[in-house]
């Protein structure tokens, strides 16, 4: 739990200094409790959605733009960040917000594999990224670059997500 605390200060501070408008306004990082306080209006975009992908066009119209420029910033800071559910994310003055940072990899640390961070992902997450490892050439226990691991949790999330969106995030990693 400490490393998923300090990976969430580290990157959520850091996007806070570089791409302030795509994170939530950080109120206060009261360490000793390990609680960060963010500025959001309300409930978070899944829960905004009625936890259903047909009304998140409802919730915010452009949220396909958004969320890809939210992407694209970190990949042009070099993270790779996989809590990418859409309770991740925020609708603060009609802008999408990014948060949890706890599950952030810079492109410059050590690569890991699946069963090095297992006990971070939902069962149910693991076994919907169990169903894309053949076709994307991915071993559990084997480390793997982290542009593969981007393809994994995308294509893991496509309950979650429309298509056409899917396929637009893939696009930002080939």
């Amino acid at each position: 739990m400490h490393e998923k605390w300090e990976r969430e200060v580290k990157y959520l501070s850091l996007m806070s200094k570089e791409k302030p408008d795509l994170v939530p306004k950080i109120l206060d990082i009261d360490h000793d409790n390990k609680k960060i306080y963010l500025e959001v209006d309300g409930l978070d975009f899944w829960n905004r959605a009625n936890c259903t992908t047909e009304n998140y066009d409802t919730v915010l119209p452009d949220w396909q733009e958004q969320m890809i420029g939210i992407i694209n910033a970190h990949k042009e800071l070099g993270l790779h960040k996989y809590s990418i559910h859409p309770s991740s994310y925020f609708v603060v003055d009609g802008k999408l917000k990014s948060i949890n940072y706890f599950f952030t990899y810079r492109y410059t640390e050590p690569n890991i594999s699946i069963k090095d961070v297992e006990s971070h992902i939902y069962s149910t997450r693991q076994n919907e990224m169990r169903k894309h490892l053949d076709s994307l050439g991915i071993k559990w226990e084997e480390t793997q670059p982290w542009t593969t691991f981007d393809m994994l949790c995308w294509n893991s999330f496509r309950t979650n997500y429309p298509e056409d969106f899917i396929a637009k995030v893939l696009n930002v990693y080939c």
